[in-house]
């Protein structure tokens, strides 16, 4: 009997400990460490390798301009780290353009060390933010958007990144100032920007800039390097609407569903509601019975209360249907929608009557021709003099790699790309050329002629 009271008082003091010890545990969990540990699951380590090719001896480059010589260039690898978000569980995640943009190979590591290989889907150079994926075998924890217009000065600010390379690393400070611009060489290179005192590093590029909630006010993106305690954040707002963008159905999958929707925030927070504001006459959603004022729920089995839901929701839908849940009345009700399929536009014809270019598809038989080591995008074959191409300097040899916010690998790419912008006053091109041994990209802003 006096044993088994020995036992029990030991067995009530050490259940006394244990819940001491965790009330120390939960006293210590401060509003940043929750949000720490809702977003970290989702922050991923990228790792990019460009491979360039030159020539075995400098200054030797005509050597290499000729097709006996050309196959005696070396391989020369580059590699760059950064750092990325998942925003959806089936493997989207957002980052800069300048981390994995004309990267040959992408790697993405999650905070559990598992490594999938990455493909770039889509790509905005002069808004800097991307849009790569990994095919996942399992769901992936994903961040929550949170808003970036009702931001204070002073408020807590959490970046959670890769800095030189040092995974999972956690810095905060506070909110500077909003509405930056930020001028590089006399320029303004980016304007509306968060300015913070949290330290962003090398390899914090594309990483989430969160609030003591662990919502995404912002997207880490550029330091000072004569700076201390300065650091810039892309906000949230301009993110959903650019990657809603570089994930739209209408250019990625060619098809239309004849409805028009706004997000609208609700009265206070972060939470959106996607509210049909239109619908067009005799589309599929017509059709189907969708209705102006009803309120996406989901799109398929994935919740949707943001534009970027609901893009890759109906990316995500089966071929020839997408299934929408809507909210109407205060009764929900799920409706199957018929896409339509929107032809695809004559790259050459609109090239030569919106720009006056004669275009090629590039490939690797005329990388060699043309001296640059581009494997894909479209090829200027010729200007017309008079054109708007040439006057913006459009010059016969350049390989364009992307139209406004859209890459274009491919004639048929290029094509929707100018499709997109008809109706434009002008667009801006993401051009390369071969300068020596290196290939420099840069923007241009050409004007749409008047048809």
């Amino acid at each position: 009997m006096k044993r088994s009271v020995t036992g029990a008082f030991f067995c009530i003091v050490f259940l006394a400990v244990a819940a001491g010890a965790d009330a120390r545990l939960d006293a210590r969990r401060s509003a940043v460490v929750r949000a720490i540990e809702r977003a970290a699951p989702a922050v991923v380590n990228i790792s990019t390798e460009k491979v360039t090719r030159r020539g075995f001896f400098p200054g030797q480059d005509f050597f290499f301009s000729d097709p006996f010589f050309g196959g005696f260039r070396q391989p020369m690898v580059t590699k760059s780290l950064g750092s990325g978000g998942i925003f959806t569980s089936d493997g989207y995640v957002f980052t800069n353009a300048h981390v994995v943009n004309q990267a040959s190979r992408i790697m993405v590591t999650l905070k559990d060390g598992t490594k999938y290989p990455a493909e770039l889907i889509n790509v905005d150079v002069s808004g800097d933010i991307a849009v790569i994926r990994v095919k996942a075998e399992k769901p992936l924890p994903t961040l929550v958007f949170g808003r970036s217009d009702d931001l204070l000065v002073g408020e807590r600010a959490i970046a959670v990144g890769n800095p030189f390379g040092l995974e999972n690393s956690v810095t905060t400070g506070i909110i500077s100032a909003v509405k930056r611009d930020i001028v590089v060489g006399g320029q303004v290179r980016f304007r509306d920007v968060i300015q913070t005192d949290t330290l962003i590093n090398p390899g914090n590029s594309g990483g989430p800039l969160l609030n003591i909630f662990g919502e995404v006010i912002g997207i880490s993106s550029a330091v000072r390097a004569e700076a201390q305690g300065i650091g810039f954040a892309i906000p949230v707002d301009r993110v959903k609407r650019s990657l809603a963008a570089l994930l739209d159905y209408r250019k990625l999958r060619r098809i239309k569903l004849g409805l028009d929707i706004e997000p609208e925030y609700v009265s206070s927070g972060p939470r959106m509601l996607l509210v049909v504001k239109g619908v067009a006459q005799d589309g599929p959603a017509e059709r189907s019975g969708v209705k102006a004022g009803d309120v996406i729920v989901a799109v398929g089995d994935r919740p949707a209360s943001l534009l970027v839901d609901f893009m890759a929701g109906v990316l995500a839908s089966g071929p020839g249907y997408v299934d929408l849940t809507l909210e109407r009345e205060h009764r929900r009700l799920t409706l199957r929608l018929a896409p339509k399929v929107i032809p695809k536009p004559n790259a050459a014809r609109l090239a030569r009557s919106m720009l006056g270019l004669s275009i090629q598809q590039m490939e690797s038989s005329l990388a060699r021709d043309v001296g640059i080591d581009i494997d894909h995008g479209i090829l200027v074959a010729g200007v017309e003099p008079n054109s708007t191409a040439w006057a913006s300097k459009i010059r016969a040899g350049l390989v364009i790699l992307q139209v406004n916010d859209t890459l274009t690998p491919t004639t048929d790419d290029f094509a929707a790309a100018l499709e997109a912008a008809q109706g434009a006053r002008s667009l801006h091109l993401v051009v390369a050329r071969a300068e020596g041994r290196m290939i420099m990209q840069y923007i241009v802003e050409v004007g749409i002629r008047r048809q």
